[in-house]
Formats: C-alpha cells, structure tokens, sequence
C-alpha cells in the first residue's frame, strides 16, 4: 500500500490533465446483461477543473485503420458519488471497474470496464487509487495529496457498498438464487467458457496460475461490514462461530452477462465480493464461518480405501470455496452388502460423513485433482471439494467411488460386471477424456451457433402471451357457462380432471403448430418466429372415445404428416386412440395384444410422411403396429417379448429405424432396424440387442437418438448420458461393441448450480434438436429452469458449459422447434411459451 500511495502521488501530481491511462472491454447493462460496447479502447482518468475539482472517466474506442463507424466511440462519466464505484471481476475474468453514467442524455445505465489481460494487479490497484482521490477530491472540495489510507478505505468502502437507488435497480427475476452471493436478476446462465483452476492458494508450494483473483481461498471467508467503521481496526482471526447468515451489503440490480457462470470456479455479478487483494484489506471487517455441525459419531464399517488432501467447503456470501481443514484423510467405509460411507477425519473429529448415492451429483477435476460434491443435512445443502496430494490418490479415490456407487444403484456385486463393460462404467466419471474429432463433421454454421445464447421476449410479447393465456381460460370458462346453461337436464359428466393443468406436448414437424394437453382439452399453438413466440390458433375441447367417454389424452405423438395425433387412455389401455386434426375428433381406436406404455415413430422422421404403422412398447417388449389389419392391430410376426425383468422405460429410432431402448435398471439396448424386419415366428424368440450397455442403477426415463444413430443421449434424474456408438465404419446397432465401446459422456450440473436451483435435480427427458442439418444443442428441464448443451462442444469433451433460462413455473415439457436449433417450445401447467437464443456479440471475433 505504501509502495502504491507514492506512486499516486507521483501520478497525482503531474501537470498532464490525464493522470493515468490503461486498455481493456467495455461493456454496457442491458436487460440485466453486460453487453460488449468496445471490443478494445483506452479509459483515461482526466481532470475537468482543477479549481472546482472535477474529474472524469473517459473511453475511447480504439478504431481500426478503413473501419466503418457508425455508433459512438466514446463515453465520458463524471467523477461522483452517483457513480456509485465499484471494483469487482469481469466476464473475462480479469479486474474491472463498474459504475453508473448516463448515455447522450438519455436514462442512467450501468458500465463497466474490464482490464486487458496484459494489465497486471499493480495498474489496476493505481487505477482505483487514482478514481478514489478523484472521488475523494470531489466529495470534499479539498486536495487528496495527502490523504491519509484511513480515509480513502473509508470513502470508497461506502462507494462500494451502498445499495443502489431503487428507482435503478431492474425487475429481479431470479427471486430464489441467493444462495452464492447477491441476487441475480437474469434468468440467463451460463457455464464457464473457459476453466481457471480453482486451487490456487498463493503460498510458494502453490503458485498462482494467473494473476486474478482465485474463487479459492486459503484463509476463512471475510465480508464487509454492514457500514464502514472509523477507525479502521485490523481483521478478526478465524474463529468457528454458529453458522449464521451475515447481513452483507450488496449493490443492487446488479446483471449477469452473457458469459457469466454461475459456478464456484467464478461468479462474474457485478457488485460481487472484491478479490483478496483488495486495495483496503484493512478496513473494518468481521469473519464468518459459516460450516455445517457434525454431530459426535463413531466411525462405523470396514475402510476400503484411504488418501489424503484438503478439504474446502463452499462460502455462499462470497462465492468462493475456501480452505476448511488442511491434510484430512478421507477413507470409504462399507457399512453394508450395499451400503457406503464417505468419512473425512482430522485427527479424531468426523468433520464430514457422507452417504454414498447418486444425490452427490460428484463432479471430478482431474486437472486439479480433485472433487466436488452436494451433501445434505437438516440444517441445509453444502458444497463440499476435496482436493487430493497426487494423481494416484485421485484415480484410486475416483475409482472406488464409482465401484461403490453403481453397487449402491444396482443392488449388485461389481465383481458380477462383465469385464468388457468395467471400463465403459468407470469411464463415464473421467473428466479427461480427449475429443474425438472424427465425430467432427464439418458443420458451416457450427461458429454462429457457438455464439448464441438465450435472448429475453420483447415485453409486448410477454404481454402477448399472457393475453394467449387468458384467452385459452376465457374459453375454458365460457364453455362451463355455456354447459350451465343447458339446464338441469342435459346430461352432466364430470371433468375427469378438475383444475387440469398442461401435462403433454407434441410438437408438429411438418406445420408450425404444437399441441398441449390439459384435462380433456388439446391447446394448438401456432409458432410465430416473427413475434418470437407461440399464438393460441384453436382448442380442441372435450377429448372422447367414439364410444362418448371423455378422458384425458396421454402419450401424445403426432402422425402421417401432422395431420392426426395418436393418443393412449389411462381408462381403457390396450387401445390405442387416432384423432383427425382436421375436424378435432376421435376418429378410429385400434385394439392391441398388449397394453403399450407409450408409442414410438418406426424412424425418427416418420411424422413428416404418410407411413401408417409404429411400434408400440410395453415394460418387457416392443411391437409393430399397423392400422391396416382387420380386428387387433398388432402385427403378430413383428411382436418381440423378453423377461419380465426387461424393465423397459423409454426408446427412440434413427432416420434408418435402428432402436434404442432405455430400462429402469439403466440399461440402454441397441437393435439393428434388419433384426427389427424379421418375424418373430421365424427366430422363436425375441431379437437379441446387437450392443447392451450396462447402467448405473439410475433408471433412464426418457431416451433420444441423433438421426444418422451415432449419438444416444439418456435422461436420468440426476444426469445425462451422451453414449458415441460408432465404431469404425458401422455404429453399435449394425455391430457389436464389446470391449470397444467408447466411455459416454456424462451431463450434469455443477455443485454450486445445484445448490442454487434448491438442491433438487430431476431433468425431464432431454433432446437433440430435430430437422434437416446435424444435431448441434441438447435440451432437458428441471423444476423452472430449461438447460441447454452445445452438442458440438460435448463430442468435444467440454461437459460444463451450459445455459440456464428460468421460467415463473415447473416446466412440465420442452422440445426443438422443427428445423431449428435456436427455438425451444416451453410448456408450463398454465403457459406455453418459446425459449429463442440469437447470436450475442463475441468478444474476440
């Protein structure tokens, strides 16, 4: 600090009106987003009047040599206290500055410029001190030369933290996600773009990886105090405390943008904690430490495996994980034939006991060397990291772990795994596996893609919607006006589902048109991409057997063209319903041998053609359909049974008709479309799956397939599965994997997400996107969020970077608009709606 108030000084007192200069990005908020204004510019301190004392922050946009210029190229703040300065991290993780200015006159916006990432931390301190003193010089009329550190820590420290204006801060739209820090207004997340380690405790046995501030500490957590005290006294030690929840100042409304994640390897809010090497570190401050109370317990089971390393534990206020105990030993204990323990120990305290299941959502960091995971008590949800001392201890650790998971979920001995499937289970924990490029087709619009991320409706759309929805219960209303109408002598049914709220969705491939099911009732939404959205066109009302019965459509899938959707009956289950969308009626009922538990197109694109037939699928087989045959429809010579331990969920086909089956056991079963076309009667038993991936106990409730058939993606609760298949010049369907088969590619959120979506996963059924083209995204739901992985970046190996758009309810189902792979029909129990993703300008271009 010394070294740094001599060279201000120096600085300060140049005769030059421009007292220091440095480079970076400049950005702007926008709807909660920092947009990118300036990919590189020049922010200049200068003086105004040196009389009045007035000072201003400069950018000046730095212009190529034949670029066109049609936007402004500079912004001049003035240095007040309605700056409302602050110094936090930037989307590129660098040191930046935001604050409050007003553009050519009009309403007050948000800034903040971002270091480039040759400024070291020594110009950037300069910088603050230099915008301090001009704050300092402002505020009090007076010269800061010799102002005292006291002084300027206690000004800037009230500029830091003092709550914006109400009257600034935008509409929050992220009411439940406070748990990392201050609250977040954007309903739009992102994973990280690129991975800083998140150990990087600064002692000479651990250098720093780069010179920003680590989201890792080595010291307990500091928060700012409510109000800056005088006079400055020196921080308290660490010292174990109840957990509490402090009362800490954060400037409000602050925007993510559009390269934020919300992970604990960074948190790029605006208006975040200020990294440890903040200027003022001797400002008043008060230590939290804030742990979860493990009650005295005996150690109980036979150990199978013991390492060494540090523990960590994740500070919500701070958004940092920070050194909890140093050299635990963490040892696996096993309590029972299918029971297991994760115990970490200092010395004789259990300072964590940890059931081994698949709601630890354990994410591994081979670089790092280390692991993350979510445990649970009832005082609350942690975020515990384990960070081992060398690579054998963590593929060991990561090893038996993974053993003792899928004996947890299968009920099963690992020894009973076939020796060919060890290392396709095992691998699917490795974070380190290398892309495989020959999945790499070329893809022309794989660069554009790559730079989209999810936009906000206009608010007239929004309102649009809502008056589509407001129509869809005026209709529901006026028809139970008009039944009461009728008199006490028209025949009264009962709605099968009082309240109904949306429960289904089909969307078309051939016409712009989705269909939802609530109660008895079928919602056609037209898709509007001009307006961005979806319109309310019709309602089917009153759903009914061509016996009159009414009941509520289930398993809905669109056929021959669009132009019927077929439909199951929890009432009468061994028929299966087609509708005429043309005159909105229950046209036919074909009866089945045996009772499908959901329908399946013969080939991914079959809606888009006039084919008649489909397959059906029970818990232990599947079968063909074909509509044409007299009396029960099934086709007898295509009727494939297997054991009633089959435990069949979910399937799929490819564009060749190949198809995949999901179990609940977590199995996923290949069978080639020619072992599909020979009659069941000819080989006397039910076809054998040309490739059976072993699960991992965790059943798989829904099951997607990219047309050409070389990518599986299987949804369970907690994760998904994205399984390669192809195998030299053939896939696993048309040819046996064995020992060949690549490990799959795990999905699934990281810790602290977790923790901040409520500590509850369960995706809903996640899909590739559908159309002409190649699959390049990946959409699941869970609760109100929808999520998205770039599929590019997924054969690529890069598993956590991920979008997140929050919706005001449970998303009940999502799926790609027909033909793109940047619009996703949303459905809630009582709105539909689309989720668009545009191109969001890149820095680096």
């Amino acid at each position: 600090m010394y070294l740094l108030k001599n060279l201000s000084s120096l600085v300060w007192g140049q005769s030059d009106q421009d007292f220091v200069q440095v480079q970076g990005t400049f950005y702007e908020e926008n709807r909660g987003q920092w947009r990118c204004l300036f990919n590189d510019c020049t922010t200049v301190v200068s003086r105004q009047d040196q009389a009045a004392f007035s000072y201003v922050v400069k950018v000046d946009r730095t212009i190529e040599e034949g670029e066109d210029i049609d936007d402004p190229t500079s912004y001049v703040t003035e240095i007040t206290e309605a700056m409302r300065l602050q110094r936090e991290v930037g989307p590129l993780d660098q040191v930046a500055f935001s604050w409050n200015g007003n553009e050519a006159g009009e309403a007050e916006h948000r800034f903040l410029f971002e270091f480039d990432q040759k400024t070291n931390l020594t110009m950037a301190d300069l910088f603050q001190v230099t915008l301090c003193k001009a704050l300092y010089e402002h505020s009090y009329q007076k010269s800061a030369a010799d102002v005292s550190e006291e002084e300027l820590a206690g000004l800037c420290r009230v500029a830091k933290v003092e709550a914006s204006p109400k009257a600034a801060t935008p509409k929050r739209l992220y009411p439940d996600l406070s748990a990392l820090g201050p609250p977040a207004p954007s309903p739009i997340i992102t994973s990280p773009t690129s991975q800083a380690s998140p150990y990087r405790p600064a002692t000479p046995d651990h250098p720093p990886r780069s010179q920003h501030a680590s989201p890792y500490m080595m010291t307990p957590p500091r928060h700012p105090a409510q109000t800056p005290a005088t006079p400055p006294t020196q921080k308290t030690p660490a010292t174990p405390t109840t957990p509490t929840t402090p009362a800490i100042p954060f400037t409000a409304g602050t925007p993510f943008s559009p390269t934020t994640p919300l992970s604990p390897d960074h948190q790029y809010e605006p208006g975040s904690h200020t990294p440890p090497h903040d200027l003022f570190a001797n400002a008043t401050l008060q230590t939290v430490r804030i742990t979860p109370e493990v009650p005295p317990q005996e150690i109980d089971g036979d150990e199978l495996l013991e390492v060494r390393g540090d523990l960590f534990l994740f500070d919500e206020p701070n958004t940092t994980f920070y050194l909890l105990q140093e050299e635990v030993k963490a040892a696996i204990h096993k309590l029972s034939r299918f029971e297991f323990t994760l115990y970490v120990t200092k010395g004789d305290e259990v300072v964590v006991a940890q059931e081994i299941n698949s709601e630890m959502l354990v994410h591994f960091d081979s670089d790092e060397l280390s692991m993350i995971w979510v445990g649970s008590d009832a005082n609350g949800t942690w975020n515990w990291s384990l960070k081992f001392l060398n690579a054998e201890d963590d593929n060991s650790f990561k090893e038996k772990l993974a053993i003792c998971l899928y004996e947890t979920n299968t009920q099963t001995p690992f020894a009973k795994v076939n020796k060919t499937d060890v290392d396709w289970i095992l691998g699917a924990y490795r974070d380190d596996m290398s892309a495989d490029e020959s999945y790499d087709e070329v893809d022309s619009l794989a660069t554009e893609f790559d730079r989209m991320d999810f936009t906000e409706r206009d608010r007239k759309d929004q309102s649009a919607s809502e008056d589509e929805e407001d129509e869809y219960e005026d209709e529901e209303k006026e028809e139970e006006a008009l039944e009461s109408d009728e008199g006490s002598d028209a025949e009264e049914e009962a709605d099968p589902e009082p309240g109904a709220k949306n429960s289904a969705l089909a969307v078309g491939y051939k016409y712009d048109r989705s269909f939802v099911v609530r109660g008895s009732k079928i919602g056609v939404f037209q898709h509007t991409p001009q307006k961005g959205g979806v319109k309310l066109s019709a309602t089917i009302k009153n759903v009914r057997t061509p016996a009159g019965k009414l009941f509520t459509p289930q398993k809905i899938m669109l056929h021959q063209e669009d132009e019927a959707l077929l439909m199951l009956n929890p009432d009468d289950k061994n028929k299966i319903y087609k509708m005429d969308l043309h005159r909105g009626d229950i046209v036919e009922e074909w009866e089945t041998s045996h009772t499908p538990s959901r329908l399946l197109a013969e080939t991914k694109y079959a809606q888009t053609t006039p084919s008649r037939t489909l397959l059906g699928m029970t818990g232990n087989g599947f079968y063909r359909v074909d509509p044409r045959l007299s009396g029960k429809k099934q086709v007898s010579s295509n009727t494939y049974m297997f054991g009633k331990d089959s435990n069949f969920s979910c399937g799929a086909t490819t564009e060749a008709g190949q198809l995949v089956v999901g179990t609940r056991k977590g199995d996923v079963r290949l069978f080639s479309a020619n072992t599909l076309r020979q009659s069941s009667t000819a080989i006397d038993r039910a076809p054998r799956a040309k490739t059976n991936l072993p699960g991992f106990g965790d059943a798989v409730k829904g099951i997607d397939v990219t047309a050409d058939g070389k990518w599986v993606l299987a949804t369970s609760k907690t994760y998904l599965l994205v399984i390669p298949t192809k195998i030299d010049n053939s896939t696993g369907f048309e040819t046996q994997m064995g020992k060949r088969k690549p490990a799959p590619r795990r999905l699934q959120l990281r810790p602290a997400h977790v923790k901040q979506l409520g500590g509850q996963i369960n995706f809903t059924t996640a899909y590739f996107n559908v159309g002409t083209g190649m699959e390049r995204s990946i959409v699941t739901s869970t609760g109100p969020y929808v999520i998205t992985w770039n599929f590019r970046k997924v054969k690529q190996n890069i598993l956590d970077e991920y979008q997140i758009k929050k919706y005001e309810d449970t998303v009940v189902a999502d799926q790609f608009k027909y033909g793109e792979d940047s619009a996703v029909i949303v459905t809630m129990p009582d709105d539909v709606t689309m989720a668009r993703k545009t191109v969001v300008k890149t820095l680096f271009e």
